[in-house]
């Protein structure tokens, strides 16, 4: 599939932002209208606290050594990360990640974005991706079994991380296949920063990666928020 920018999408006001999310997946919010994004991700649902507390943390393109533990820069450095949804180790992940240029870094290095087209996934229910045969770990949670795709109900929902996620056959080639077939059901996306800027990636839907560049951006800050959802699939306090 042919990789797109969304440069020029523009944020229509908040009330509109429910369903800008379910059409694309995501919401780009220039920095203009971006002046106020608690107020903004508040609308969407409650803001989910880290284990310490946190509603926010702050991204950077760190070397291995210097990364937090068990953090997705202290596999892969400051280099391009593998597309992945947020917090897979938790048996609820958010809804939702935000992100917020605070700096974009002295070279360019983007953020790609991977749609899922959960009419097609749904209809075609690919083996490879609805059998629970995955082992999710860490973030402080007993691991489970669980599917790269999850239905629920009227929700799907994809959960995967390379890093935290290890398949039950233990085949060296399985992170690659699904890897391969969760692009095939995607349309593909790319987002240049710029400071004050905002993306917000429907994180039950979407994969999400730092691109390539990192090691020429080493002042690339962005900030992070986690959203979970008021009608009861996700606890506002289910990743304390």
């Amino acid at each position: 599939m042919d990789r797109q920018t969304f440069h020029q999408h523009r944020f229509r006001g908040a009330e509109l932002a429910s369903l800008e999310l379910k059409t694309n997946g995501w919401l780009h919010i220039p920095s203009a209208l971006a002046t106020s994004p608690v107020a903004i991700l508040s609308a969407l649902g409650p803001l989910i606290p880290s284990r310490e507390g946190l509603l926010h943390r702050d991204l950077m393109p760190l070397k291995r050594d210097s990364a937090p533990p068990a953090s997705m820069s202290s596999k892969t450095g400051p280099g391009e990360q593998p597309m992945h949804t947020d917090a897979a180790f938790y048996p609820t992940p958010p809804r939702y990640i935000a992100f917020q240029c605070l700096e974009p870094g002295e070279a360019s290095c983007p953020t790609h974005v991977w749609t899922l087209d959960l009419a097609r996934l749904k209809r075609d229910r690919p083996t490879l991706l609805t059998t629970a045969g995955w082992v999710a770990h860490g973030g402080g949670c007993l691991p489970f079994y669980c599917s790269v795709m999850e239905v629920r109900r009227e929700e799907t929902r994809i959960r995967f991380d390379p890093f935290c996620m290890r398949p039950i056959c233990r085949r060296i080639d399985a992170v690659d296949k699904v890897k391969q077939a969760l692009g095939d059901y995607s349309q593909h996306f790319s987002f240049e920063w710029k400071t004050g800027s905002m993306l917000i990636v429907d994180n039950w839907r979407c994969l999400h990666a730092r691109g390539s560049g990192g090691e020429k951006a080493p002042s690339r800050r962005l900030r992070r928020w986690s959203i979970g959802v008021d009608y009861g699939l996700v606890d506002r306090f289910s990743l304390r």
